[in-house]
């Protein structure tokens, strides 16, 4: 690996773990898209990697917290009466923590798009994201901004079918809403 690429893979690492993430700071690096290309072409992998390295990170994070949230009086409860580790996370951690996965869930959706479409910025040739370049560097206002309404409605309709999977949940598992 060159010492460009390994620059590109040090600084695109660190700014997507840390806690102040900016799309301006991984932009200001020309080699981003070399390296993106070289990585995982032009296609639909590049823009689908983008989206699961900016969207895994708060579903991971918020199903942890949600794990460990568990009422210990109840797990202490279930262990003193044999229950099993499995019974345990099935009765006790997984409906106490449905809330976190659910909020992670929709915040990893929406950062899903954004994405998307920063890989479409960087990468693509085609797409919404692609639209909007093409039509800022055109100066073409009505076509960029239908590209945002577009995606605005897709983030909508994803966040609304996370909503809708997590009240067929919240019955199925009995979850109480404060």
């Amino acid at each position: 690996m060159s010492l460009k690429a390994f620059h590109v893979v040090f600084v695109t690492a660190s700014v997507l773990l840390s806690a102040g993430f900016s799309w301006y700071e991984l932009s200001r690096y020309t080699d981003t898209k070399v390296a993106m290309d070289m990585w995982l072409g032009i296609g639909s992998q590049s823009r689908l990697a983008f989206s699961v390295f900016i969207s895994i990170f708060p579903i991971i994070i918020a199903t942890t917290a949600g794990l460990s949230a568990a009422d210990p009086n109840a797990v202490r409860l279930c262990r003193s009466l044999t229950a099993s580790e499995w019974q345990i996370f099935t009765n006790i951690r997984f409906p106490s923590a449905l809330p976190y996965i659910f909020s992670g869930m929709k915040i990893g959706i929406t950062l899903s798009i954004i994405g998307v479409i920063i890989g479409e910025f960087i990468t693509s040739q085609r797409g919404l994201g692609y639209l909007i370049i093409f039509a800022t560097s055109r100066a073409d206002t009505v076509v960029a901004m239908a590209a945002i309404v577009v995606l605005c409605a897709s983030g909508l309709l994803l966040y609304g079918a996370v909503a809708l999977a997590e009240k067929l949940t919240d019955r199925r598992y009995g979850v109480p809403r404060g």
